[in-house]
């Protein structure tokens, strides 16, 4: 008897068949799976460093060590739950997982010791300092706060006894005509006085307003050897009073810094505008001073640089209070301020360079090379520093000249920066000069006291500064600023940035661009969004000394 197999047989082959298909079809699935919650889990735990690493360039906030930590512990549950029994997280993301969760703790310690060496150090700055006597001070005033207002003239008499003080006010409040009264006080009191600031630039400015010598923290921190004091610190400080300009552009890390070097013989005083951009690292150390309460401040508030009325100061405390300002456009009505309407990024660029290099020249006798200033949030883009900087420079020089040498694009009359400090040169970054020699190996600027020639290798020190940065330009002021506002400069609007931007300006600003984004800049505030710990610790490590004069 003959058995037939081959239809078992063929069964057999199509069950085997069909199993390995299916078997191939669900391993592709599961490489799927994978690869989808490997990328799932990549992309949100990257998050919270990359909005701390990309925040930090751009001025943003930071999320706090505790958000950081509780963003990524979500992450991972909710992927584990989506594997299910599938798919197990992979190894992958664990170890993700513990370097991110290290390195944020890592931060937040660093963070929270240095809150208390700021706190710590704050409280025992100018226990030994003596104290002016009232009719020495009275005498001393005299002389030296003649032309003060009496809100200025307040401020100096509650610092010069303070240990520690801060002076705030919006631009245009006279600052630094306190600051230039506090001086002279001192002088005649025979204390030793420092002034510095956080940037090049800004010390360069305090210098030439004040005639004092300036430099900036970093600075003065590698003088003081950037050394806790010894006896002979205690015995022979740096100085009696160290004076800080533009005092919200300070961060934690350079706060504490500063703090080591000031001794119990020694004045701190703060200079600042916290409505500004806040500090490009990490921490709001101005505003938490302000907010605690337990230091003095002496806040002016009448505007000097502006007529009353002034449109410009208008807006600048509308968009302060969190409003949106509402500025003429030109030919409504006389203004130190206008806003011209555009919708999309060419028209504006096609407007900036019109006013740039016609209308403001023709209408208020601007001269495009010293008096006008573009102000941008970004480098890059059609509204960017780079192809602003471009654009201005080839409608300005029509005849069509062309740079001396392929090596470089300068021309002479061009307006230029200084990028990099450089005290061989005496030159520092964001100072702005002119071209007055280009040839293939070299160029010479004329700045505001010198003339100082470049080589070819130090020309990438070098950039067009007919457009800045916004954050390059605090602390300078402009007789003319145009800002373009547009919804691609998101998520670098915000309302300090536009605050700044506007309040550069001394005798007109004129903003170009989409009224949403306006709207976008103003209703969007960087101030209190960083959560730190720092106010908390003033409040309990401050003395009562300080607490009674601050009140």
């Amino acid at each position: 008897m003959q058995v037939n197999f081959r239809p078992n047989i063929a069964a057999i082959v199509g069950q085997i068949t069909a199993g390995c298909l299916a078997r191939i079809q669900q391993l592709r699935f599961l490489e799927r799976f994978q690869t989808w919650s490997r990328q799932q889990i990549f992309s949100t735990l990257a998050g919270p460093i990359q909005s701390r690493n990309q925040g930090l360039p751009e001025g943003q906030t930071s999320l706090s060590p505790i958000s950081s930590i509780a963003r990524t512990d979500t992450a991972l549950s909710a992927c584990r739950a989506s594997s299910g029994k599938v798919l197990a997280v992979p190894q992958q993301s664990q170890d993700c997982r513990q370097t991110q969760t290290s390195e944020t703790k890592d931060l937040g310690l660093r963070c929270a010791a240095a809150e208390e060496n700021v706190a710590q150090g704050l409280a025992s700055i100018g226990r030994r300092v003596p104290v002016i006597n009232s009719i020495r001070l009275r005498h001393y005033l005299e002389s030296s706060a003649k032309h003060l207002s009496d809100d200025q003239r307040d401020a100096v008499q509650l610092m010069v006894n303070s240990p520690i003080s801060i002076l705030t006010g919006a631009p245009g409040t006279g600052k630094t005509a306190t600051i230039k009264a506090l001086l002279d006080v001192f002088e005649q009191s025979g204390s030793r006085v420092r002034l510095a600031a956080p940037t090049g630039r800004a010390a360069q400015r305090l210098r030439e307003v004040t005639g004092h010598p300036a430099q900036t923290i970093h600075r003065m921190l590698g003088e003081a050897g950037q050394k806790t004091h010894s006896s002979l610190d205690e015995v022979i400080p740096l100085a009696d009073v160290i004076i800080v300009d533009e005092a919200s552009m300070v961060d934690l890390f350079l706060m504490e810094r500063l703090i080591k070097i000031c001794s119990p013989s020694m004045k701190l005083i703060l200079v600042g505008d916290v409505n500004q951009l806040p500090s490009i690292g990490i921490g709001q150390v101005l505003f938490d001073l302000i907010e605690s309460g337990v230091i003095p401040v002496a806040e002016l508030q009448r505007n000097f640089r502006q007529a009353g009325g002034s449109q410009i100061v208008i807006a600048a405390e509308t968009i302060k209070e969190g409003r949106i300002p509402n500025p003429p456009a030109p030919g409504e009505t006389k203004s130190d301020c206008y806003f011209i309407e555009a919708e999309n990024e060419s028209e504006i660029e096609r407007l900036i360079i019109s006013a740039v290099t016609r209308s403001l020249p023709a209408r208020c006798g601007a001269d495009p090379y010293r008096d006008i200033q573009v102000l941008t949030p970004k480098h890059k883009g059609l509204l960017g520093t780079v192809s602003l900087n471009k654009q201005i420079q080839l409608a300005l020089h029509k005849s069509g000249v062309e740079p001396s040498s392929a090596t470089h694009a300068f021309l002479p009359g061009d307006r230029v920066l200084n990028t990099k400090n450089d005290y061989q040169l005496n030159v520092f970054n964001g100072q702005c000069g002119w071209i007055q020699k280009a040839t293939s190996n070299s160029v010479t600027v004329k700045f505001e006291a010198e003339e100082i020639e470049y080589s070819r290798f130090l020309l990438r020190h070098l950039v067009h500064g007919y457009a800045m940065s916004i954050h390059r330009s605090q602390g300078s002021e402009y007789p003319f600023v145009i800002i373009p506002i547009h919804e691609s400069q998101y998520p670098m609007l915000n309302r300090e940035l536009l605050y700044t931007a506007l309040t550069r300006g001394q005798k007109m600003v004129v903003l170009i661009g989409s009224r949403d984004a306006l709207e976008m800049a103003v209703t969007n505030s960087v101030k209190h969004k960083q959560q730190t710990e720092l106010k908390e610790k003033l409040i309990k490590t401050m003395p009562s000394r300080l607490r009674a004069s601050a009140a």
